[in-house]
């Protein structure tokens, strides 16, 4: 029996795996599961839609656990850069910890050629990270309004999608009760958990939509801050820099003509320096 109520705190989350592991599943990739024989299997996913670090948080805890997972990263993000230096850094730690990396693409990005473009950007991506991608998941399928045939190593695929049973915590909600009670009744899952909604108290969804938005008021605010103290700092180095250039060029000017012009090149010649400098 499971001690804590069904709800999205971390404990909770060791406690669904915990007895899924005593329930003898076995915990295996999408491609895994199609190689090996068909016994009790959970494809265990995660869409990364919001938060690295909130994903990071789940993996360390499936890790210690001896358990290995799917994390699947957008580039297209509304809420975090795959790009930039700190998402790299969190993404080697998926690696490190040992889980696989899909690809989550969105079929509104993608645009009217989508089995043209998919390829493309799962390559792109892979080739930025560093490691290779052999599964995707499409964003938001059920407000989809493109029709787009999924490919064979999409999530959604029927092999995935209608050959195992599929469970999701998609909006903070269990369709049909929460995972831990769908153990025993279905010997193979898909198991789709959103990193986001989970936290150590179990938060409500938009005590935990507000904490990530303070979260990133803060941190925006930090970087403004930042690109303020550059800007004042190289507009002094820049003033700075170009007195002592214009005095350098006016003198230089000067000493090289006859010394019957210098006077007379003293007071005109800083000045045209100085629109030249401006320009």
């Amino acid at each position: 029996m499971l001690k804590s109520s069904h709800d999205f705190s971390y404990s909770h989350y060791r406690e669904i795996l915990s007895k899924a592991l005593k329930e003898d599943y076995s915990f295996v990739t999408f491609d895994q599961c199609k190689r090996l024989p068909r016994t009790k299997q959970i494809v265990l996913r995660h869409d990364v839609d919001v938060s690295l670090d909130h994903a990071v948080k789940m993996a360390q805890i499936e890790h210690h656990m001896g358990i290995k997972s799917t994390y699947f990263l957008m580039l297209h993000s509304r809420f975090y850069n795959l790009l930039d230096e700190k998402s790299l850094e969190l993404v080697q730690r998926f690696v490190e910890l040992g889980h696989e990396i899909g690809y989550h693409y969105d079929l509104e990005i993608l645009g009217r050629k989508p089995a043209k473009i998919l390829p493309i950007e799962v390559a792109f991506v892979s080739s930025v990270i560093g490691v290779p991608i052999s599964v995707v998941a499409l964003h938001n399928p059920t407000f989809q309004r493109q029709r787009f045939k999924s490919p064979k190593n999409d999530a959604y695929s029927d092999q995935f999608f209608r050959r195992l049973k599929y469970v999701s915590d998609s909006l903070q909600l269990w369709r049909e009760g929460c995972l831990c009670h769908q153990l025993n009744r279905h010997p193979r899952i898909q198991a789709l958990i959103h990193p986001i909604w989970w936290s150590n108290s179990g938060k409500h969804w938009r005590e935990i939509l507000r904490d990530r938005k303070n979260q990133e008021d803060r941190s925006l605010s930090n970087r403004f801050k930042a690109y303020e103290r550059f800007i004042g700092t190289s507009r002094r180095l820049r003033v700075t820099s170009d007195n002592k250039f214009n005095v350098s060029l006016s003198s230089n000017r000067i000493q090289s003509k006859p010394s019957c012009l210098k006077r007379v090149l003293s007071k005109s010649e800083p000045l045209r320096s100085e629109r030249e400098m401006r320009v």
